[in-house]
């Protein structure tokens, strides 16, 4: 279930707002820390991190939404996705060196937890 997503040249884009919206669709019950996404930040690019968003239609059970690099999260907690509601995560450390790999995982409790609809966005400043 792990994708990969290499940003394109960021030429001429210091200092703007770079937008990565990720649909996910559908997570079943039993996912635990289970990585969704990586995206690479762009080489000789250092970025920030500046806003964490998780959308659902549906959730039920226990279930998390978290950002990682190098192994370890940037929130200062993992976010709980909220039924028709777009939840902000707490961004613990915002800087994200070039050519880091960045990570989603989600985790689902075991046979009741489920999201319908998940999206997570991120939204980046080029420093």
């Amino acid at each position: 279930m792990s994708s990969t997503q290499v940003w394109v040249d960021q030429a001429g884009a210091l200092g703007r707002e770079l937008v990565t919206a990720l649909p996910f669709g559908s997570l079943g019950a039993g996912l635990s820390a289970a990585q969704l996404a990586t995206l690479k930040a762009p080489v000789g690019q250092n970025v920030y991190l500046r806003e964490v968003q998780v959308g659902c239609t549906t959730v039920t059970g226990t279930c998390s939404v978290d950002l990682k690099v190098g192994g370890t999260s940037v929130l200062d907690a993992a976010v709980t996705p909220s039924a028709g509601a777009v939840v902000q995560g707490a961004i613990a450390t915002p800087a994200i060196a070039a050519a880091a790999l960045v990570t989603v995982h989600a985790t689902t409790q075991a046979s009741t937890g489920a999201i319908t609809g998940a999206t997570v966005t991120l939204i980046w400043e080029v420093l």
